[in-house]
């Protein structure tokens, strides 16, 4: 509905008129009880002092002697107000706090079990008479905006959601500890390479960074260096000279050891599987989300970065087999705006990028250049989804290798783009005037998108409205061709008795781990449902799969043969 709060107690407030406690409010408590015995068990224990730590100051070197753990805990327990679990949980684990957890176990929050019982039983009591109370309020609202179906699909595809979170995807924490150390190397190599340049200087001190930008007369502010080191601003000025591309680099690799090696290790269970929370109500477009940790976040973009998914396994006897739409926000764009072109393009299996080209520059197929013409009708056709401009389409062109376009040359493309689909030209105007005069707009299965944004005083805040407005139906239509290709999957991979277990959901590709003996019979099953769950569709759908041990490592299974029998 996207004008209702997440939470049942908000929701239990506006409708009800009823305050709840929050479930940390009611537990909140006892956790402190629980930090505070932990802290004080630490305290019985010698832990001895800290090594000394070399760092780097003001280009100089300066030996730090760190806290001992101990004296750190004492002045926490003396703190008065002090929230314990939170300050623990707060100290980095090579501060100490890895050492007492060694030990002494992890500190847990505390849960409903460990409150007195009439509490836990008239909070849990609250939860499920202000739900059934909820229900027939927000069940109006659906109807009124005709959102049956989407719920349906919605609710027909948690019991695969619900199962990916309880299966996880299994972990090889060797793998993870050996990248760690790959990718410190480079960094302590990209350190040394940056001293040659400009002398001591810390890649990961945005201050130092800052002022090494305003030394080489590259930045000329005199304060506010937050933001002005930043990725995007690095990636914009590496070529005013070579130190900065380092940088960036090494702030790379940081971020790839912070946000993955390092953390996806501790989210093992004692089986080595990794599990995530997903959630279908946090993205107004309907897509999933994930967190604690985000495996949806795997970065792909870079070599470094997808090497991260090797960390990502299948258990012992079984194979990873990913299905992934193709071009499924493109189909759908055929199908919405009836342009005739793109859709005999479809569903004559002809190569989209190709034909546009060959109509863009009025060339015929052997002519057709990779970089020169392929690229550009390419990325147009994607960014049209996104209301790209041509400031955006000549650095995507720039940073792609097919230089020596124009601004004027790149809007001559987009106009050319959708002079040949001009179907798609017309649906793109129509979705803008009804977002206008409407204030939402609706994908193909009737899902909505409120785009308030439109009525805004402020020019831009319209303009990213607009380009809501076009881009949110085909984003949603996507995403509920999937949902209901995991509704139609969920009773035939349960007939497997846990042989065949789906993983992960991300954007077009569904993931999941199958027994080596069954891949052929499932992968058959698979492409005929995900091929087929859309029927009244005016274009084909089509599903690339992979297979594979692991996630980094997985090849496309080719066609059928002439023997009908499928081949990796």
């Amino acid at each position: 509905l996207q004008t209702e709060p997440q939470g049942l107690k908000p929701l239990a407030f506006r409708h009800l008129g009823i305050s709840r406690l929050s479930y940390e409010e009611m537990v909140g408590p006892r956790t402190q009880e629980i930090a505070r015995e932990y802290l004080t068990k630490a305290l019985e224990i010698d832990w001895g002092k800290p090594e000394p730590v070399i760092e780097v100051r003001g280009g100089e070197l300066k030996i730090r002697k760190p806290q001992p753990i101990d004296t750190k805990i004492k002045k926490a327990l003396s703190r008065k107000g002090e929230d314990l679990y939170d300050w623990w949980s707060g100290i980095e684990p090579e501060a100490g706090r890895g050492m007492v957890e060694a030990v002494l176990g992890e500190l847990h929050p505390a849960y409903l079990s460990d409150i007195d019982f009439e509490d836990a039983l008239n909070y849990a009591c609250a939860d499920a008479d202000d739900t059934l109370s909820i229900y027939p309020m927000l069940m109006d609202k659906i109807k009124a905006w005709g959102l049956e179906d989407v719920l349906d699909r919605d609710m027909r595809m948690l019991p695969m959601v619900s199962d990916m979170q309880e299966t996880g995807i299994k972990g090889d924490a060797e793998y993870f500890r050996k990248l760690s150390e790959e990718f410190s190397e480079r960094m302590n190599q990209l350190s040394a390479d940056i001293e040659k340049l400009v002398g001591t200087l810390n890649p990961g001190s945005d201050k130092q960074v800052f002022e090494l930008l305003r030394r080489l007369k590259i930045e000329k502010k005199s304060k506010m260096y937050k933001g002005a080191t930043d990725h995007a601003r690095l990636e914009a000025i590496e070529h005013r000279h070579p130190a900065i591309p380092l940088i960036a680099a090494w702030r790379g690799y940081r971020k790839l050891q912070g946000t993955f090696l390092d953390v996806l290790p501790t989210r093992m269970g004692d089986d080595a599987r990794i599990r995530t929370t997903l959630r279908i109500t946090r993205v107004v477009t309907g897509r999933l989300s994930s967190s604690n940790p985000n495996l949806m976040a795997q970065p792909v973009r870079t070599e470094d970065g997808r090497k991260i998914r090797g960390g990502f396994v299948a258990e012992d006897g079984f194979t990873l087999l990913s299905g992934d739409y193709s071009q499924v926000e493109m189909r759908c764009v055929a199908h919405i705006s009836q342009d005739p072109l793109m859709m005999d393009v479809y569903r004559t299996g002809k190569d989209i990028h190709t034909e546009t080209a060959m109509r863009m520059f009025k060339i015929p197929k052997e002519n057709v250049d990779e970089l020169k013409h392929r690229y550009p009708a390419k990325r147009i056709g994607f960014g049209i989804l996104y209301q790209i401009s041509p400031q955006k389409l000549l650095k995507e062109l720039e940073v792609s290798g097919a230089a020596g376009y124009t601004l004027m040359e790149c809007q001559n493309m987009i106009d050319r783009w959708f002079d040949t689909y001009s179907g798609v030209k017309a649906w793109v105007e129509e979705q803008k005037l009804h977002a206008r005069r409407y204030g939402y707009v609706r994908d193909m299965w009737g899902r909505i998108r409120l785009v308030p944004e439109i009525i805004s005083v402020h020019p831009r805040i319209v303009e990213a409205g607009i380009r809501q407005a076009v881009n949110a139906p085909i984003q949603m239509s996507a995403q509920g061709i999937i949902k209901e290709a995991m509704a139609q999957l969920v009773p035939l991979y349960k007939s497997y008795d846990g042989l065949v277990r789906p993983l992960l959901q991300i954007h077009d590709d569904l993931l999941f781990e199958v027994r080596e003996d069954l891949v052929e019979e499932f992968l058959q099953i698979a492409k005929e449902v995900m091929e087929g769950c859309v029927p009244w569709m005016t274009v084909p759908l089509e599903v690339e799969f992979k297979m594979g041990k692991r996630w980094n490592e997985m090849k496309k299974i080719k066609k059928e043969d002439e023997n009908g029998k499928q081949a990796a």
